[in-house]
């Protein structure tokens, strides 16, 4: 060959030192891209946490709307108390009616959905 030995082990060495920088520079990409891509796959969370189970919900429905809603529902009858309750998140009102009869009722009405039951 007639090189140099010295300049021989030297350029090997910078050889390495170059093909070991460009791997750890390809690495650190390959990384970069997992992550960027693995971030781009993951729905972010909600920033609204009342949809979170367990976090309640707000009323869209004030009392006022209740009584109106619960009079319809039962002419003739006196609203006694409205009460509002949380349900396993769901806002839900208590309300105590009195019937023309003298019967103290209980008619519950959600919240959200403005559903009325007893």
């Amino acid at each position: 060959r007639g090189e140099d030995p010295v300049a021989e082990k030297l350029m090997r060495w910078i050889v390495v030192v170059i093909f070991v920088l460009a791997s750890s520079h390809v690495m650190a990409q390959s990384r970069l891209h997992h992550q960027i891509f693995a971030a781009l796959e993951k729905p972010k969370p909600p920033t609204d946490k009342s949809n979170f189970v367990g976090e309640p919900k707000r009323p869209i429905v004030s009392n006022r709307q209740v009584a109106a809603m619960v009079k319809r529902a039962n002419p003739g009858s006196r609203i006694l108390s409205i009460e509002l309750k949380q349900s396993r998140g769901t806002p839900i009102y208590k309300v105590k009616t009195l019937s023309e009869a003298g019967v103290v009722k209980y008619i519950y009405v959600d919240g959200v959905s403005r559903d009325l039951f007893e």
